[in-house]
């Protein structure tokens, strides 16, 4: 607030006086924005000095017999893998795909997507999106200590939403509003902050304005082994909401340390598999050139952060 606000709010035509707890409200407010923005420019820094220091990854060629995947109207055989014990950077660029019938794009799941006859190109307008289509992965994007805080914040926010509730649902979502709602000041800030570390990531990343980019949608989750297999199914994010143009994956829990199972599948040429590792960021853009799925969980908690990005219109 400023003090033309204040005294709008007032209704006064003249000039206006602020009482010592007003001004003290701005003062705070102030500071506490000045403080917020200078540990978004740390993040910055931080990050180029952990990029600095993390080699490449090559993922390993796997065994497709030891990786067959087999389940209710899916089968297919893992050919790269990038697993947790692994630390680093990779990425991977790749031709932008999209299905040749425009009304066939929409919502669709598994082979009835996997199996869309597709051309090169985005559906994404160039206004919005070049054809910058890629998979990144960084490992550090988030301190443990971070990820750990996060992860106490959000199981606070589904104890405090719970009260008075007979709802426990096996999968937390939990946005922003529930954040500010039910938590507290300080992990409230902390998830505000990852969610603008990924944005200024992304912008270096596809090389858009970081003015450009929005964030379209956002959620802490955690899933376990209670998960339907439906929830599980192949997808692509631009396929399910024409709004997500890119894509990332904060994971604040380590596979085979915290949980088993949980791995992200995205079928290429060669179909790739990530394991999750606290930590680590996953960027890719939307289309159906990414196509992926989760690993079902077979054991445990896996918690993560899914965003999903919208490239606003160039400006003429």
């Amino acid at each position: 607030s400023t003090n033309v606000e204040i005294c709008n709010m007032q209704l006064s035509s003249t000039s206006c006086e602020l009482s010592e707890q007003q001004q003290q409200v701005i003062d705070d407010s102030k500071t506490e924005y000045e403080e917020f923005q200078a540990t978004v420019n740390s993040d910055i820094g931080r990050r180029s000095e952990t990029l600095s220091t993390l080699k490449e990854i090559n993922p390993s060629v796997v065994n497709s017999e030891e990786r067959q995947i087999v389940e209710k109207g899916l089968s297919y055989t893992v050919d790269l893998l990038i697993d947790s014990q692994q630390n680093g950077q990779w990425r991977t660029n790749i031709s932008c795909q999209r299905p040749i019938d425009v009304s066939k794009r929409r919502k669709r799941y598994n082979n009835k997507i996997a199996g869309l006859k597709m051309e090169p190109g985005r559906h994404c307008p160039p206004s919005r999106c070049d054809d910058n289509c890629l998979v990144s992965l960084e490992d550090n994007f988030a301190t443990q200590e971070e990820c750990q805080q996060l992860i106490a914040h959000s199981l606070h926010v589904m104890s405090e939403e719970r009260k008075g509730s007979s709802k426990d649902n096996h999968k937390s979502m939990i946005d922003l509003a529930r954040s500010a709602q039910y938590g507290e000041k300080e992990g409230h800030k902390l998830f505000f902050r990852l969610l603008e570390r990924v944005r200024q990531t992304a912008s270096i990343v596809f090389a858009i304005p970081v003015h450009r980019l929005r964030i379209a949608s956002h959620f802490v989750s955690m899933i376990d082994n209670t998960r339907p297999l439906k929830d599980s199914a192949i997808h692509g994010d631009e396929s399910s909401f024409s709004t997500f143009h890119y894509s990332a994956i904060i994971w604040l829990n380590t596979q085979n340390t915290d949980f088993q199972g949980g791995a992200v599948s995205f079928f290429h040429n060669d179909t790739i598999q990530i394991q999750p590792k606290v930590g680590r960021l996953a960027l890719f853009s939307s289309g159906w050139e990414n196509l992926h799925r989760v690993e079902p969980v077979t054991e445990g908690q896996r918690w993560s952060v899914p965003i999903f990005i919208q490239a606003l219109p160039k400006k003429e």
